[in-house]
């Protein structure tokens, strides 16, 4: 489990996290909601163990993650960051490939064509990475952040699986066939994997069609939490988003979060 303990962070003289609670079971799909400037991306920082809270800890499976070594994180846990920049001239296979945590494994060639198959890249994988388009980049970002875990978690050693997987806005340039796909390979990676996922969405649709739980943040502070038919309540979401919305139902069963017309 991916815990959270009264975990608080400061930043230029703003605390952009206060108090936050959270725990990720091994195979749950997390979405963490919330405004701009709600403190989502330093919350998955912190999961990631990028950023160190000045309150509180983080952990996994019991053990504060500033006591992991690197090595044992890359092999734990895989991140998608809000941007990645890449300027060198590598291929979308190469690109890929980085996620390889043991590039010579006997099975390493299946997971990367696994991959470039998941995000439909297999035609792109000799295109050089800078001449893709945007939402053709991210997919190539996607899917090395996926192999990452995959191979993690078929190694079967039990240091390694389960794990966890951190993505921050995973949608963004995403045509709508490929936000679906990316959502529904990543939930089928949580179950089949035993590994949590957290991911920072903007969409709420999405967020209630994919995620089990939603964890919905105001200025650094915890609103709600918990199924999306609990969190996404009307007069909950006006105050926090500050815009009047209504929920409906969806014909598939979960919320749908809609602006009122004038």
């Amino acid at each position: 489990m991916l815990e959270t303990h009264d975990l608080s962070v400061e930043l230029g003289d703003v605390w952009r996290l206060q108090s936050v609670a959270l725990s990720v079971s091994p195979g749950e799909n997390v979405a963490i909601v919330g405004p701009n400037g709600a403190g989502k991306s330093t919350l998955l920082d912190c999961l990631s163990g990028d950023r160190v809270p000045q309150v509180g800890r983080v952990q996994w499976q019991g053990t504060p993650l500033s006591q992991l070594s690197l090595e044992r994180l890359a092999q734990t846990r895989a991140v998608l960051p809000q941007t990645t920049a890449l300027s060198f001239d590598f291929s979308v296979g190469e690109v890929v490939a980085m996620g390889l945590i043991w590039p010579g494994e006997a099975r390493a060639e299946f997971w990367l064509q696994r991959a470039l198959a998941a995000f439909d890249l297999v035609a792109l994988a000799e295109r050089p990475y800078p001449t893709l388009s945007g939402g053709e980049q991210q997919r190539v970002q996607l899917a090395r952040v996926w192999l990452q875990r995959a191979q993690g978690a078929e190694a079967g050693d039990a240091s390694v699986t389960p794990g966890w997987v951190l993505l921050d806005e995973p949608l963004s340039h995403l045509d709508m066939r490929h936000q679906h796909q990316c959502l529904q390979v990543f939930a089928d990676l949580a179950k089949q994997t035993h590994s949590g996922v957290v991911m920072v969405l903007h969409d709420l649709q999405m967020a209630a069609q994919y995620a089990d739980r939603l964890l919905l943040l105001q200025q650094g502070e915890v609103k709600a939490q918990g199924t999306p038919s609990k969190v996404l309540q009307p007069d909950l979401l006006e105050a926090v988003y500050q815009c009047p919305l209504q929920v409906l139902s969806h014909p598939g069963g979960w919320p749908l979060v809609v602006a009122k017309a004038d």
